[in-house]
């Protein structure tokens, strides 16, 4: 394989990456490996990825691989001690990231190195760290905005230190920097983060990180706080749709049938041709025995929307009586279909196969 096709495959690898499609991406980067393609930036892009799908050992050979060719890169460096606490080394990663506080970090960087130190008891280090970097360049708004959120964390909600954020676009700037550097960790970790955050209120009254960290709550199938997550950008935003369906499917999860069924008619009322939304509701009916609640409901949803004519047959069938728990079917009537036998036993189909014996 040539430089130019090592790089046009990489450049593909690397796209899939970053759009999440990890399981995607891996066959690629492991061809470039198997081909020799060898370049730092490759390397520890390559042990990223790794580290997403928690193969922690593969990945540190390759962060290794990557620092000798391009020794006290800061991303590598602090990808390295994420590594080594995953594998259970929490002393050396601690040293790791306290001689990386030491030295000049790009943004991303050294929002890892703090949130690092504060979880891992040096607060002071992380103070320190943000101080050196704020006073290197004073100018990047971006590590005064972290600075306000480490005293607020580390000294209580009312603590303010460092410039206020100037305006809302500043917060908002601020929430899309931190979605992005979420949607590369791994989702624990990711959650983790958030949790931190969110114990600041300017944080946890941002519009953008509440809907990322109620998604995420979701998706790790925590569905308990992702209700309350969910159940906050609703009084936040009574209009969103997104956000009370969720609420409602969230206590399908938790088997809280009684709780669910209101936000389902609510949101089936506002859309009546969402299957899924129908399918919970009649289930919802079924679970805390109120049929004929659901009938009348359904006959109101016909009423409005003439054109669904389908819902009809959800009625039937909620108009079938229950069958007792612990009722079993008699044998031969729905179940397995009987085998017909001839006048010596032999089953039909086997005398048919091996012939007169």
């Amino acid at each position: 394989m040539t430089d130019h096709s090592h790089d046009q495959l990489f450049q593909e690898a690397h796209a899939l990456k970053k759009e999440r499609r990890y399981r995607e991406a891996l066959p690629l980067y492991e061809e470039l490996l198997r081909g020799g393609f060898r370049s730092a930036f490759f390397l520890s892009s390559a042990a990223h990825l790794y580290f997403l799908l928690k193969e922690y050992e593969k990945a540190l050979e390759l962060v290794e691989s990557s620092l000798h060719l391009r020794p006290g890169e800061p991303f590598t460096l602090s990808l390295k001690g994420k590594l080594l606490l995953a594998l259970g080394y929490r002393d050396e990663a601690l040293t790791l990231y306290r001689d990386l506080s030491t030295a000049p970090l790009p943004a991303a960087t050294a929002r890892d190195v703090v949130m690092f130190l504060s979880r891992n008891g040096a607060p002071g280090e992380a103070s320190a760290c943000l101080e050196r970097l704020i006073a290197r360049d004073p100018s990047r708004k971006e590590l005064q905005l972290l600075k306000a959120d480490m005293d607020k964390i580390q000294h209580g909600t009312g603590a303010q230190s460092g410039p206020p954020v100037a305006n809302a676009s500043d917060g908002d700037l601020y929430a899309r920097q931190i979605e992005a550097r979420i949607r590369e960790l791994p989702r624990e970790e990711a959650l983790g983060e958030l949790a931190t955050l969110m114990t600041i209120p300017s944080r946890r009254e941002n519009l953008r990180l509440m809907k990322l960290h109620a998604r995420m709550l979701y998706e790790a199938k925590r569905y308990r706080e992702a209700y309350e997550a969910y159940e906050e950008l609703w009084k936040k935003e009574p209009g969103d749709r997104f956000a009370l369906s969720q609420m409602a499917f969230a206590l399908v999860h938790t088997g809280e049938y009684e709780r669910s069924r209101p936000l389902l008619e609510e949101i089936f009322t506002m859309e009546p041709e969402n299957v899924y939304v129908k399918n919970s509701l009649i289930k919802a009916y079924r679970v805390t025995a109120t049929e004929e609640h659901g009938i009348l409901f359904l006959q109101g949803i016909i009423a409005r929307h003439p054109a669904l004519r389908h819902l009809w047959g959800d009625i039937r069938k909620l108009s079938k009586p229950r069958e007792p728990e612990g009722t079993a079917k008699p044998r031969g009537s729905g179940g397995a279909r009987k085998t017909r036998k001839s006048a010596d036993g032999i089953p039909a189909r086997r005398r048919k196969e091996t012939g007169n014996l």
